[in-house]
Parts: C-alpha cells; sequence; structure tokens
C-alpha cells in the first residue's frame, strides 16, 4: 500500500473499507478526505461511535467485522476531531500490536518508534502520514 493506494474518503463504501483490509495482513485501509467539504462515510461512522472504541461492519453477504477509527488529519483539517496526537499514537499503537503478532517485529522492540523496520513500514510502505482516516481491523 503505497499513497496512491490510498482511497479518497469521498469514494469509500463500507464494501470498498472492507475490501481494502482483506488486501493486506495488518488489516488496515487508509483513507484521505480530500477538498471536498461534504460529509463523508468516516465522517457518519465516526459520529456513531466514540474515537477508538470498537465498531461492527457488516459486508453485504452479512460477514460481519470489527473495527477502529481513527482519525489522523495528517493531509486535510477534519472537522470537530480533538485529540489528534492521542488518536494518532493510539492508530499507530494498535497497528504496532498486531505487526509483532503477526511476527514482523524481529527484534522484539517494545515501542513503535524505537523500530526501524517499522518506521520504514509507516512512512515507505503505507504513507500513513499521508492519510486522514486509518480503518483498523480489530482481530
Amino acid at each position: 500500500m503505497t499513497e496512491e493506494n490510498i482511497r479518497p474518503a469521498a469514494q469509500a463504501t463500507v464494501e470498498s473499507i472492507l475490501n481494502d483490509l482483506k488486501q493486506n495482513d495488518l488489516g488496515i485501509a487508509l483513507l484521505k478526505r480530500g477538498e471536498s467539504k461534504k460529509i463523508n462515510l468516516l465522517d457518519i461512522l465516526l459520529k456513531k461511535v466514540a474515537i477508538g472504541n470498537a465498531q461492527v461492519l457488516t459486508d453485504q453477504d452479512g460477514k460481519q467485522i470489527t473495527v477502529k477509527i481513527w482519525p489522523l488529519a495528517y493531509a486535510h483539517q477534519l472537522r470537530s476531531v480533538s485529540g489528534l496526537t492521542k488518536n494518532r499514537r493510539k492508530a499507530i499503537q494498535q497497528l504496532f500490536e498486531k505487526w509483532t503478532a503477526l511476527g514482523y517485529n524481529k527484534e522484539q522492540i517494545e515501542v513503535p518508534f524505537s523500530s526501524n523496520s517499522f518506521s520504514k513500514l509507516l512512512h515507505d510502505e503505507l504513507s500513513f502520514t499521508k492519510a486522514d482516516y486509518a480503518v483498523i481491523r480489530v482481530d
């Protein structure tokens, strides 16, 4: 997943997000707000549940996937979102825990940014700091 794989939030549907989550073993979908001021699916989902709380998305086949949606606002300002630094930290921590559980943390580093390989994943492979929202599957 690179910056060009970050889906515009205005084009996101529940199906497209769930498909993105299935495309990588970390179960992450990154989205960018874009210039549109219109309310998008992520804005609606964030209003349903407190930030950081798990919520269930259901695909067309009725399969339910539990996710956490994190507003990141790296590329564009998001309306009425406070605590962005805390949200970013928690999203990174959730991703780091998944990355470690999958066996990628070969050095057994305990802090996300102490790991060069995890930092490389965030910046080079995922383009995490170019996204406005992160949707992370809860396993």
